[in-house]
């Protein structure tokens, strides 16, 4: 399998950073993913799924990847998989009462 090239955009940075404050094992457990995710899209480890009926502010479809038992970060894929857009850590209550994530700092995915 191909690496993959994981972005992080600014706005899920300073996410990761606030959360981390708090919890200490969030920073540890974000990179661990994004090491995964680089060297393997599909390690099975990530938990990685396609959501269903949930979309980013410019109808892109959207996937996750576990970070705990009450975290996930939402990604888009680009380039026919060859790079992953993060976006944002979300708690699955956020994710399954909505069907469109606006997400602050989010790149021109057009």
């Amino acid at each position: 399998m191909e690496p993959v090239r994981v972005e992080i955009i600014a706005a899920l940075e300073e996410q990761v950073n606030s959360l981390s404050a708090s919890d200490p094992k969030i920073r540890k457990l974000f990179e661990k993913q994004r090491r995964f995710m680089s060297l393997n899209p599909y390690y099975p480890s990530l938990g990685r799924k396609r959501l269903e009926n949930v979309h980013d502010q410019y109808g892109n479809s959207l996937e996750e990847v576990r970070l705990n038992k009450y975290w996930m970060i939402v990604f888009i894929v680009k380039d026919d998989g060859r790079r992953v857009v993060w976006l944002k850590i979300c708690s699955h209550d956020e994710i399954a009462r909505r069907n469109q994530l606006n997400i602050s700092g989010h790149p021109d995915c057009t």
